[in-house]
């Protein structure tokens, strides 16, 4: 073979003579973005595993190639998101570098939107999604989300059981945190066996044990009134 015989550089790899292909690309993607690993440490597995010697620089800017590939995936995303019937969305914490920032989510049993931002209801808008959702959104007690009027809301149930929990630990002598979680839980269980059955609502027989009234308490009374808990919640 003469010393000028080269073959062409793979469509898939990028333009520089060194630049690795799309397997390990998407491999420092993958460590960065979903096992939430720092970069230096991404670039160190990257060597330990294939022998690679990838710099911190390359894998950050694989980062940025990554959020240009996917642009028109999250645009389609975010419209489906926002003309969905039911939305969930919820803030929590992630580190990024030295400090942490407010991490944002709009997402269905299908679907996920992942931003940054602050928490406020700014935060929340960054998303593009909440601001145009006419849907039910399903959402915690946090004060941002009251200013969706055009959104019908629902309180997250694993948020209010959580809530309930908290009080029964902060007051052990209430009983209606206990019972309204309880109540509450096998209401759940009952919408999931209506869904196999394919049925829209819970049947009545099945949900009144759970929701009929109970006497008022006399002025002065600092618990629920006392339930029987029925043998049977199947």
């Amino acid at each position: 073979m003469r010393d000028d015989d080269s073959a062409a550089m793979p469509a898939t790899v990028a333009g520089s003579p060194t630049s690795y292909g799309p397997n390990l690309r998407a491999l420092a993607v993958y460590l960065l973005v979903f096992q939430h690993i720092p970069v230096e440490r991404t670039a160190q597995l990257i060597t330990d595993l294939t022998g690679a010697n990838v710099s911190t620089g390359w894998v950050s800017g694989v980062l940025g190639q990554a959020a240009e590939a996917v642009g028109d995936s999250l645009k389609l995303i975010r419209a489906l998101l926002t003309l969905g019937h039911v939305l969930h969305a919820d803030e929590t914490t992630t580190r990024i570098g030295s400090g942490r920032r407010w991490l944002h989510v709009a997402c269905t049993e299908r679907l996920t939107l992942l931003g940054l931002g602050s928490r406020s209801r700014e935060g929340a808008n960054a998303l593009g999604v909440l601001p145009e959702f006419r849907g039910v959104v399903v959402h915690d007690s946090l004060a941002l989300y009251d200013g969706y009027p055009d959104a019908r809301h629902q309180l997250c149930g694993a948020h209010l059981i959580r809530e309930l929990t908290a009080a029964a630990e902060d007051h052990p002598d209430e009983r209606w945190p206990l019972q309204v979680r309880w109540a509450l839980a096998e209401l759940n269980k009952q919408a999931k066996k209506a869904t196999e059955q394919g049925l829209a609502d819970i049947a009545p027989e099945r949900a009144l044990v759970y929701l009929e009234p109970r006497p008022v308490p006399p002025p002065g009374w600092r618990s629920a009134p006392t339930s029987t808990r029925p043998a049977s919640t199947a």
